[in-house]
């Protein structure tokens, strides 16, 4: 689901790099005033994680790409805004550093990917609280949801940008992720429950 430069119109790269950054701006404000540094560096290593698995992708018709993403258990260990924060990072370096994804596209990218996983997360982590065993599911649940609503969104900006019919880039993104999904899914539901001792309260 990373979207290179160029396939997106200044409009839509306009709106998504405003929404995507504002959350960024908020999530690093929120980062710099943490208290515990004991937790800046399992940040560090939670976005080693994701700066790894998100390499590892396939092209899809259209002009972006399939892969894994690791962003629900990133914000599902290190909190919502901390998880949203250490994603993008990992997608502002990866774009930096080895040109998978855009630098202007950046933001519809932090939607994509660090926003679903934000938004899904929330829920599966108070469910956590209550019972570990059925938030650990939840979790699972939520990097597959994340991972399609994300699909779903990347389609809905490159047909806005004419890159090609809605019909045609939904059809393309949604079956090309699927089985990343499940295997996020999967993932993330193992990692969530071997890592529990790391969470930080909801």
């Amino acid at each position: 689901m990373h979207i290179p430069d160029g396939f997106l119109t200044p409009e839509v790269v306009a709106v998504t790099d405003a929404a995507g950054y504002s959350v960024f701006l908020w999530a690093a404000r929120k980062v710099s005033k943490t208290e515990d540094v004991e937790r800046i560096p399992l940040m560090g290593l939670v976005g080693a994680f994701v700066f790894a698995v998100n390499m590892f992708s396939f092209p899809v018709p259209g002009g972006t790409s399939a892969h894994l993403t690791g962003a629900v258990f990133a914000c599902f260990l290190l909190g919502p805004l901390e998880g949203y924060f250490v994603v993008s990072c990992a997608l502002l370096l990866q774009a930096l550093l080895f040109q998978h994804g855009g630098i202007l596209t950046s933001g519809a990218n932090m939607i994509n990917i660090a926003l679903t996983a934000f938004v899904f997360s929330v829920p599966a982590r108070k469910l956590f609280y209550r019972s570990r065993a059925a938030g650990s599911i939840a979790a699972g649940m939520a990097a597959f949801a994340a991972v399609i609503t994300g699909s779903v969104l990347c389609s809905l900006e490159l047909a806005l940008s004419g890159r090609a019919p809605l019909s045609t880039t939904l059809i393309a993104m949604v079956t090309a992720n699927f089985v990343p999904a499940i295997m996020d899914g999967g993932v993330t539901l193992v990692l969530a429950r071997s890592t529990a001792r790391y969470f930080r309260s909801p």
